[in-house]
């Protein structure tokens, strides 16, 4: 090959290794500027051998990402010297890996990146990145020659020393007991696999969390080598924030079953080189010719996009390419929040209702969201109620790479098909919960803060052990609220006044454990406040003098309560649950009428504001958030 067809075949072997390459990630592989990349990668689509596409990611820039085009693969697997069946082994080359690689772009994308990072600082004199590839996990188990849940390979050369590793992140949204599953199937990976790397062992895993989840993959790696102590997976934990500040090769590597740390280098084992062949194209005195032509995929999914007759795996990729990542972030609300009205979906995702509005039909559109009409006074549909369809929780699964039964059960998404009755079962609790969700964010707005983050009931369960036994609670909501300098990390209950004595005797038992053996601290930075917001008076008073009753038990909590009514924003509350409408449960009740109901007088201790109870810090707030911001 001529010196440019040269540097042309190396950016298509990129391409194939690493489907949905960016610009930046491709230049760093070549080791050339970014213009110089971007000019190779235009010259290649003017010979028809990649195409490309526009996908937009919460958390990431909106970049075009490359791939090969499928009319390309005969010709490819020709240059390669193997069969287009082998090549199908080797890398991901069937279009339904890449529409896969779509839906779960931000995953695809962060594993490329960490992988190109990786190339252009190894974290050593010496190192180079060798090899480097994504994983065609379509493949039948007893063909994959690497251990499950992993996304990418890569294998690092330092004169004849060759040290693979397999590369796995921790996508946000996730829930623990996946984080659990994945761990205990990194003991037991395929026999193929393992026949495959022979004496020498498989390589191990390069685990990149993010906040909170590299704590979570700690425990879950530890409960799995509990329940299988003769095994042992070799998982290296980095965090996603220093990772991409220091890169992968200087990055702080832990050794969770060890509890060692250091650089990547110390930690990989070096040996000959692995039982892989390289992947590069045979040297060739012709050029790279021109593959026939086909028809571009993004046009043919954007057809797709609205056909329900449509295969699922082109209609979830078309909804990943149609929606922006506003769109994306909507529909995860919907999903964690079911039956929210417009304006208060625009109030937790931070937006502005124009927004929201603007952006709603597309999703409706494109069938992963339904609205829920409500009827008006004149029978027109006055309002609306948001869902997630079933295509919208297959959707919102798959981009968090866990099964769809499992992310519904642990991640508290609730979907329904358009012909069902509501899935919400408890509809009058939801409906009240969500406007008392709302409120916050929208009066910490209206205060100049803002609500960080606000986590549904799934996400907010806890289990913890006290006194050597296990126990948990189970708040309806959890989060942290921005206000004036500092944050305030909450947990939310709202009651209808449907809880008898025994209910609320074992609820604030579990919050007395939580609180006494301090549980929080997985989650905060600092003791979270209990907020109770009731339906009416009456259920405001039986909340007090349940907690009463808890506190002479020892069994105490720092708990505030206040009703729909007094909280409510106004001329008279302009500051909404952000007023002085709490109370402590020594507080009096409110006055008789006000939301319902009256009792009798107690301790002068009302007019209580959140940040200026004991648990407002400068700084304080959600470990997990604060995971997210880093990232």
């Amino acid at each position: 090959m001529s010196a440019p067809d040269r540097r042309l075949a190396r950016t298509l072997e990129w391409v194939v290794r690493l489907p949905l390459l960016g610009d930046a990630e491709l230049a760093r592989l070549l080791g050339v500027g970014e213009p110089d990349a971007r000019a190779l990668r235009h010259a290649l689509e003017r010979r028809g051998w990649i195409d490309r596409v526009v996908v937009r990611e919460p958390g990431l820039p909106a970049e075009r990402l490359s791939f090969v085009r499928e009319g390309a693969l005969a010709e490819l697997a020709r240059l390669l010297d193997v069969g287009e069946a082998a090549l199908a082994v080797r890398i991901p080359a069937r279009r339904g890996e890449l529409l896969g690689r779509i839906v779960r772009a931000g995953t695809t994308v962060r594993v490329n990146r960490f992988l190109a990072h990786l190339a252009a600082g190894p974290g050593a004199v010496g190192l180079e990145l060798e090899d480097a590839r994504s994983l065609p996990l379509s493949l039948r188990r007893s063909e994959r020659w690497w251990p499950p849940g992993v996304e990418g390979y890569g294998c690092l050369r330092a004169g004849s020393l060759r040290a693979p590793f397999f590369v796995a992140w921790d996508p946000e949204g996730a829930p623990d007991v996946h984080r659990t599953l994945r761990a205990r199937r990194w003991l037991s990976p395929p026999r193929a696999a393992a026949e495959r790397w022979g004496d020498a062992g498989m390589p191990p895993v390069l685990l990149v969390g993010v906040g909170a989840g590299r704590e979570s993959w700690v425990r879950a790696l530890g409960r799995a080598a509990e329940s299988a102590p003769w095994r042992r997976a070799a998982v290296l934990i980095a965090d996603a924030g220093e990772v991409a500040t220091a890169g992968p090769g200087a990055a702080t590597w832990r050794d969770p079953g060890t509890g060692l740390s250091g650089d990547l280098a110390d930690f990989l084992p070096w040996g000959p080189p692995p039982p892989l062949g390289r992947l590069s194209l045979a040297a060739d005195p012709d050029d790279l010719g021109r593959p026939p032509p086909v028809e571009s995929l993004g046009r043919r999914t954007a057809l797709a996009a609205t056909r329900p007759a449509a295969a699922a795996g082109e209609r979830l990729a078309a909804i990943v390419i149609a929606t922006d990542a506003d769109e994306k972030a909507l529909l995860g609300w919907i999903g964690r929040w079911p039956l929210l009205t417009a304006p208060q979906l625009a109030s937790l995702a931070s937006l502005a209702g124009a927004a929201v509005e603007r952006r709603l039909p597309r999703l409706l559109s494109l069938g992963s969201a339904h609205l829920e009409a409500v009827a008006g006074r004149d029978g027109a549909a006055a309002s609306g109620r948001l869902l997630l369809t079933t295509l919208g929780l297959s959707l919102l699964a798959r981009r968090a790479d866990v099964p769809e039964r499992l992310y519904a059960r642990h991640a508290g998404v609730i979907a329904q098909a358009v012909s069902e009755a509501s899935a919400v079962r408890h509809r009058a609790h939801q409906l009240g919960l969500n406007r008392a969700a709302a409120s916050l964010a929208e009066d910490a707005r209206a205060a100049g803060g803002e609500l960080e983050s606000c986590r549904n009931e799934a996400q907010s369960t806890r289990r913890f052990r006290h006194e050597g036994r296990g126990a948990w609670v189970r708040p309806d909501g959890s989060g942290v609220l921005s206000l004036r300098g500092g944050r305030v990390p909450f947990l939310l209950e709202y009651d209808r006044g449907t809880l008898d004595s025994g209910d609320f005797r074992a609820k604030l038992t579990g919050y007395g454990r939580y609180y006494a053996c301090r549980a929080w601290r997985r989650d905060f930075d600092a003791e979270p406040v209990l907020l109770f917001v009731c339906a009416d008076g009456r259920a405001e008073e039986r909340v007090a003098r349940a907690a009463r009753r808890a506190a002479r038990d020892h069994a105490s909590v720092p708990l505030l309560v206040t009703n729909e009514w007094r909280s409510r924003r106004g001329s008279g509350n302009p500051q909404g649950l952000l007023g002085p409408v709490w109370r402590s449960p020594a507080g009096v009740a409110p006055p008789e009428g006000a939301g319902g109901g009256a009792s009798r007088p107690g301790p002068a201790r009302c007019g209580v504001r959140p940040d200026r109870m004991p648990h407002w810090r400068a700084g304080a707030g959600s470990r997990q958030e604060a995971g997210r911001r880093d990232e």
